[in-house]
């Protein structure tokens, strides 16, 4: 929005809408052109250059370091903001964070009642779990118009958990949205951004700030979202690390959790934003096997994705406490009916004898407990339970989870001994993965695809139809879901899906598997011999759980690692910069090229630019 005052935006603005973008430039913000066909270039960063990390419209961001330079129009990149993090731009900001991701978020900005504008905020994700956006709000009841200035000025988002789960709290006297879990590190308790009944916040912007928790609408009734818990600061437990968007649009926007999830635990979670990211809402969280068949690198640490250490003041015998260990197995969907819940199945491993101290908790037993390192275990008691252990210990357990108490991670020490950790991912009957690989766009909502093979490859449709500029969209409200796919042999481990709205039915995806079993060759001279399951893959909705029925339209040479429709073109990249780009409709002809480097992250697209990490593709 322009505002009356005459600004370096304005100015921006003002000269950006009497320049012409070049339809054929050697150069593009400093990337130079290294790849030029008829119907597309490619422009490669220079080294230490600063880089172009979000993009939309006419809005750029470049990066350098812990430095952002906010760009308001791309045709007058001369005139830009500097931006560093610190305190003093970014208020509350975590001592020794640095810059993660950006993204230029469109959305409906409300401005009075029941009237909107078109905006775009600019959200930073930093490496210790924290969101910032421009353009604060600037009213309580609604955003209001935006200030001169309020683009390089920001507040810290908040985000909310999912309804019903709780954020832990030291102190027993606990308020309905908060649980008792003591013994964690000190950041777990505290809320970021700061609660605004506490003492030292500051409403700087006049739009009241958040409270500990926001009542939302599910199933028509009325329930109570919590802060979102994060159990760490660590980059790789940062839930908001993300892969494998697309186009943006201005209802509403998602991300979901890529991290490694192997040696530290991370929430996977899929997450909504209809106010460019002012608030983010948690739709839908992930749950962990405990078991672990499929392991790829890593050196063996399977298994170790724990969260905090578990802290106890003293000893507790439980000799006589009746306590039983009580272990957690998943049991995924069986049938195409698009359920996203599963069940739990708990199998008894014995009594406990005594808890210990330590760096974290270790649960002496009666007899073998025949438990593996990564398996998830309850502790249950009926009897009177021991005071100091009281918070943990569960009334019982069921198919949907525990009664009182909590789950935890165990890492084995010998037959007789384990020690727990904090369980991080959800509690709750979910379909399990190690990781979101992407969300891709589609008219009418999204597809979602999960890491690794079954029982961890899952693709998930999100439905959101309302379209029209009138129709108000909040992603507060629930949203449907449905599993696409059920069966071991289905398509999977996906790193994009695209679901054309055809009497065909077409479903497009790659994978990022190449060893995925698919029908042997049917050549005498080649039997036994299937082809690698790396490519793009072209078949009906209905055969999703037979991969088999799907064609290779694309020959990959390398998994792939970015897989969306931008524009009218197919966009593939591999693991080691392959690049393939197809504007076929029936996707029979491909363009390949050999990148320097990895493509990996999409930031936005700007005009005709659709910009990546390194490099700049150009549809002409």
């Amino acid at each position: 929005m322009i505002t009356a005052k005459f600004t370096k935006e304005n100015a921006a603005k003002l000269i950006g809408t009497r320049c012409a973008m070049k339809s054929n430039p050697r150069s593009f913000l400093g990337y130079k052109r290294i790849i030029d066909t008829e119907e597309y270039a490619v422009f490669e960063h220079p080294v230490k250059a600063a880089s172009v990390v979000a993009a939309y419209g006419d809005i750029v961001v470049k990066r350098r370091g812990n430095t952002l330079f906010y760009i308001p129009n791309v045709r007058t990149p001369f005139l830009n903001y500097r931006i560093e993090l610190c305190d003093r731009n970014f208020p509350g900001l975590i001592k020794d964070s640095n810059f993660m991701q950006c993204l230029l978020l469109p959305y409906m900005r409300v401005v009075k009642r029941d009237a909107y504008v078109k905006d775009v905020r600019l959200c930073v994700f930093t490496d210790k779990g924290q969101i910032y956006h421009n353009k604060p709000a600037r009213n309580k009841t609604c955003e209001g118009f935006s200030k001169s200035g309020d683009s390089i000025k920001f507040e810290e988002s908040v985000v909310w958990d999912l309804p019903g789960r709780k954020h832990p709290t030291p102190h027993n006297n606990v308020s309905e949205c908060e649980c008792y879990y003591p013994g964690l590190p000190n950041h777990c308790y505290s809320y970021t951004p700061c609660a605004n009944s506490d003492s030292c916040y500051h409403d700087t912007y006049g739009n009241g700030g958040f409270e500990k928790s926001k009542e939302v609408s599910v199933g028509g009734e009325v329930q109570l979202c919590s802060r979102f818990y994060r159990y760490s600061q660590t980059l790789q437990s940062n839930a908001f690390r993300f892969i494998g968007t697309g186009t943006r649009n201005d209802k509403m926007n998602l991300i979901g959790t890529y991290c490694s999830n192997v040696e530290e635990g991370v929430r996977v979670c899929v997450f909504a934003s209809s106010d460019g990211g002012r608030q983010w809402y948690c739709k839908y969280e992930f749950s962990d096997t405990g078991e672990y068949e499929f392991q790829q690198g890593h050196s063996n640490a399977w298994g170790t994705n724990f969260g905090n250490r578990i802290k106890i003041e003293n000893d507790v015998d439980c000799t006589e406490s009746n306590i039983t260990i009580c272990k957690r197995t998943v049991i995924l969907p069986e049938t195409v009916d698009g359920t996203v819940k599963t069940r739990f199945k708990w199998n008894e491993s014995g009594m406990v004898s005594k808890l210990q101290k330590g760096d974290t908790v270790k649960v002496i037993t009666q007899t073998p407990h025949g438990l593996t390192t990564g398996n998830i275990i309850a502790l249950c008691s009926k009897k009177i339970k021991p005071h100091a252990i009281d918070w943990m210990l569960a009334d019982g357990v069921d198919e949907d989870g525990n009664r009182n108490g909590f789950q935890f991670k165990i890492k084995v020490v010998d037959d007789y001994c384990f020690e727990l950790y904090e369980l991080v991912s959800s509690a709750k009957p979910t379909l399990p993965c190690r990781h979101i690989h992407h969300i891709n766009t589609l008219k009418d909502g999204w597809i979602i695809g999960t890491g690794e093979i079954y029982p961890n490859g899952w693709l998930l449709y999100l439905q959101q139809k309302k379209a029209d500029t009138y129709a108000i969209v909040d992603a507060s409200e629930e949203l449907t879901i449905r599993r696409i796919n059920t069966e071991i042999d289905s398509v999977q481990r996906t790193m994009g899906a695209i679901l054309n709205d055809s009497s065909a039915g077409d479903l497009i995806y790659a994978s990022d598997h190449d060893t995925l079993e698919r029908n042997a060759v049917n050549d005498s001279s080649f039997s036994g011999i299937s082809r690698s399951s790396i490519g793009v893959f072209v078949g009906k909705l209905d055969a999703i759980d037979n991969r088999n029925h799907f064609e290779c339209v694309y020959d990959a040479i390398e998994p792939c690692y970015y897989f969306q429709k931008l524009d009218d073109m197919l966009v593939f990249t591999g693991q080691r910069g392959e690049l393939a780009i197809c504007f076929d409709t029936d996707y029979k002809k491909w363009h390949h090229e050999n990148l320097g480097c990895t493509v990996m992250y999409y930031y936005g697209c700007c005009h005709q630019y659709q910009i990546f990490n390194d490099y700049i593709l150009l549809r002409k």
